[in-house]
């Protein structure tokens, strides 16, 4: 019995889950109220409750879950034994996928406003897999032994994709990255070690 409660449950946020991002990207976050995703899930208010306390805590699960996952394909999917170059248009042809997406177009400014008040950790978890996948490439493709700069050079290589990411989505903040210029000096930050 317990066991049918659970499943029922998880169905249930499930679907509150994918009537949030539904109404989040059709409609803005802002203009969405509670009511609107429980009305369009089927739902009364109270059983939002019961899954989140309030409708960022909401936006927060879906941006980390949508980023994560991201995160995740793109470490899973990196080319294994890839060359220099081969890796770094993977990395470009990555960024710009993100960049892309609806969900990052709609939802980035909003989950970065409101992410100060989140404690949502699996991102970061996959943030540091994804490092961590830089930090191997750069060993393999370069043979230094020295640790502090391939985690370094690694961690500097991560933020700049990202900015590269998200540079369409915050114009006013990034400035443009060309993917010509973008892989010439990751492969010069690469050739330097």
């Amino acid at each position: 019995m317990a066991i049918k409660q659970k499943e029922k449950t998880e169905m249930t946020r499930k679907e509150l889950k994918s009537a949030g991002m539904h109404l989040f990207l059709t409609k803005g976050y802002e203009e969405t109220a509670i009511k609107d995703i429980t009305d369009f899930a089927g739902y009364a208010v109270g059983t939002f409750y019961r899954h989140w306390k309030s409708k960022w805590q909401l936006l927060m699960e879906l941006w980390d879950d949508f980023a994560s996952d991201f995160i995740q394909q793109s470490v899973k999917n990196a080319p294994a034994q890839a060359d220099k170059p081969e890796m770094i248009q993977y990395l470009i042809h990555r960024s710009n996928r993100f960049s892309e997406h609806e969900i990052t177009r709609k939802l980035l400014l909003t989950s970065h406003i409101l992410s100060a008040q989140s404690g949502y950790e699996e991102i970061s978890e996959w943030a540091q897999h994804y490092t961590e996948m830089l930090y191997r490439f750069l060993r393999e493709s370069s043979g230094s032994q020295d640790e502090k700069a391939l985690r370094s050079m690694a961690a500097i290589m991560h933020t700049i994709l990202n900015a590269h990411a998200i540079q369409n989505i915050e114009p006013n903040i990034i400035s443009h990255f060309d993917d010509e210029t973008l892989s010439k000096c990751l492969l010069a930050m690469v050739d330097s070690l």
